[in-house]
């Protein structure tokens, strides 16, 4: 397995999927086959990787806000809620445009970056791609925090943790709710009003996400706060899930 794959936080995943597993009368042979048989299944494909690069956070955070803006301004989209694409410079809408506006709802950017830095940052995370007509179309609705798979695979465990906990804490102590509230659920659920609720997703939730930022980074700020306190790890997230009701 490619290092560094963090075995502490990988003892962690396997722990909380076999409370789970074990809890349900899933016997270990049966996991380990299972197991298995996905390896032999998916070990060995090729992964591309693209080089790594150091982007500061609250660089990513104005990304972040660059791409969800661009997901919901009504100026930056067509009738149907899709993301135009978008010149380079120009008045809005345009990525300098976009920028600018990112740039004011997130007052900690004292030196943002140069719309040339943000158009590499998202080619390369291949949040864009350039089209024929020398416009920018948007392929993701976030901004990956790495460019690097080395990178990805702690944080991709930590994904999965956090999933993997709920799911384990609501299954033994919450009845199948708890930590992770779902509003809604349902397998008839029309796919073209789809971008409909993704929209109300990224407008409200990236909202709410933000003023928690900035609430949760206030506290971590401030070393009055933070010295000789007891600390704890959090972390707050709001998204949509959608699947093939056959898949």
């Amino acid at each position: 397995m490619r290092e560094p794959f963090g075995p502490d936080r990988l003892q962690v995943l396997i722990d909380l999927l076999v409370s789970m597993l074990a809890g349900a009368g899933i016997p270990s042979e049966a996991t380990i086959a299972a197991v298995e048989r996905a390896y032999d299944r998916y070990a060995g494909k090729p992964h591309p990787e693209p080089p790594g690069e150091t982007v500061i956070r609250t660089d990513k955070l104005l990304m972040g806000n660059v791409v969800s803006m661009w997901c919901q301004l009504p100026e930056y989209c067509d009738s149907n809620g899709d993301s135009l694409p978008l010149p380079l410079n120009g008045p809005a809408p345009s990525l300098q445009a976009l920028l600018d506006t990112a740039i004011l709802q997130l007052p900690s950017a004292s030196d943002p970056p140069t719309v040339e830095q943000v158009e590499a940052w998202l080619t390369r995370r291949q949040v864009v791609q350039k089209t024929e007509q020398q416009t920018y179309e948007r392929l993701l609705d976030y901004f990956p925090s790495s460019s690097s798979e080395e990178t990805l695979i702690p944080m991709l465990l930590d994904y999965l943790i956090e999933f993997a906990h709920t799911a384990e804490y609501n299954t033994r102590y919450g009845g199948g709710t708890g930590r992770f509230l779902r509003v809604a659920q349902t397998d008839a659920f029309p796919v073209d009003q789809i971008p409909k609720i993704n929209r109300l997703t990224h407008e409200h939730g990236m909202e709410f996400l933000r003023l928690l930022d900035s609430c949760i980074m206030a506290e971590v700020d401030d070393p009055a706060k933070t010295n000789g306190a007891e600390t704890t790890n959090i972390g707050v997230g709001v998204y949509l899930f959608a699947r093939d009701p056959e898949g």
